[in-house]
């Protein structure tokens, strides 16, 4: 399997296929729940609730980091749609 030009800058055939207000939707979609997973992550140490130990805070860490990053992920991928 070899790896051409025409390969890697191919849409994928959904957005191929996608109308301009379709696309304008989707990508206003995943911008939408991007910020609100990114601001939910800060949220969950904000609003503390009961204090644990330390395996409760690694856990929120954890938590709170992948929300981030899928948050600011979703954020990039809908700013940059074609």
């Amino acid at each position: 399997m070899t790896m051409t030009s025409d390969s890697i800058h191919t849409a994928h055939p959904l957005a191929r296929d996608m109308t301009p207000a379709g696309n304008l939707i989707w990508r206003l979609v995943l911008v939408c729940v991007g910020t609100a997973l990114a601001v939910s992550a800060f949220g969950l140490w904000i609003v503390g609730g009961a204090v644990g130990g330390g395996v409760v805070l690694l856990m929120k860490l954890g938590a709170s980091l992948f929300m981030l990053l899928l948050g600011l992920g979703m954020i990039v991928c809908g700013r940059d749609a074609p």
